[in-house]
């Protein structure tokens, strides 16, 4: 068996394990979409994102299913991979409807609890193999904001935790038919340190899906806030502008 294809069949059967946890806990999530291609992705992305969910597959073995607790599941993984929290109280403020993700300064993405995976509606393959700013579109003010949000925490690691200005906005997946639409708010940010030096960046969000969009995988208009906010109900028009 080639080198190639030992990684695309041992990512695939990780991938299929994580996949096959979170459905136990009520998710619907798939390791692969039907149009998933591992031949097309390239070793030097496919091997890091093996290393990483590996990983985190082998944390997930340490917790039953029964037993699942976001928390827990954190904690077990930073401990995995060596890495400190700079203060142990960003526990207390995360909140059970949280979604929670640690990416490395690569934008590799190294963490992701249940509640990414139940918004998400791409598979495990293409969250871990596909830039996210392929996957997403959001209003390119808000993405400056977040990006100056991030490389000041990066530069100015004794902040500890950093409570995001960056306002809640609606975030649109764009390659996937039908587009699923997000509103979504950065909670909480923090530096990750491995002997002290900056191992990655673990964020907060709420996150709640909003509508879902037929449209092309690569939309000619985005959505507009006018354009979510008309195929919403007027309950949910009040319980996203409250959210806002």
């Amino acid at each position: 068996m080639s080198n190639a294809l030992a990684l695309r069949d041992n990512f695939q059967s990780v991938l299929n394990e994580v996949a096959c946890y979170f459905q136990q806990l009520g998710v619907d999530v798939k390791a692969f979409d039907d149009n998933d291609d591992l031949s097309a992705v390239p070793a030097d992305v496919l091997a890091p994102a093996l290393e990483q969910m590996e990983s985190f597959a082998a944390t997930l073995r340490e917790i039953p299913v029964n037993e699942y607790n976001d928390k827990e599941l954190l904690r077990k993984h930073l401990k995995r991979l060596d890495w400190d929290v700079p203060d142990e109280s960003i526990y207390d403020l995360i909140e059970e409807n949280d979604t929670i993700e640690i990416y490395t300064q690569d934008a590799v993405q190294v963490f992701r609890n249940k509640r990414f995976l139940e918004v998400c509606s791409y598979s495990l393959n293409q969250v871990m193999t596909t830039p996210s700013f392929e996957l997403y579109y959001r209003d390119p003010e808000i993405v400056q904001r977040g990006y100056r949000e991030y490389f000041d925490l990066i530069e100015n690691p004794s902040k500890g935790i950093v409570e995001s200005k960056t306002p809640r906005h609606i975030l649109w997946e764009v390659k996937k038919i039908p587009s699923r639409a997000l509103s979504m708010n950065t909670k909480f940010l923090t530096v990750l340190f491995k002997e002290d030096a900056i191992a990655g960046v673990l964020h907060t969000t709420s996150t709640t899906p909003v509508e879902s969009f037929a449209v092309t995988p690569f939309f000619s208009k985005f959505p507009s806030k006018s354009d979510v906010l008309s195929k919403l109900t007027p309950e949910e028009i009040r319980k996203f502008e409250r959210e806002e």
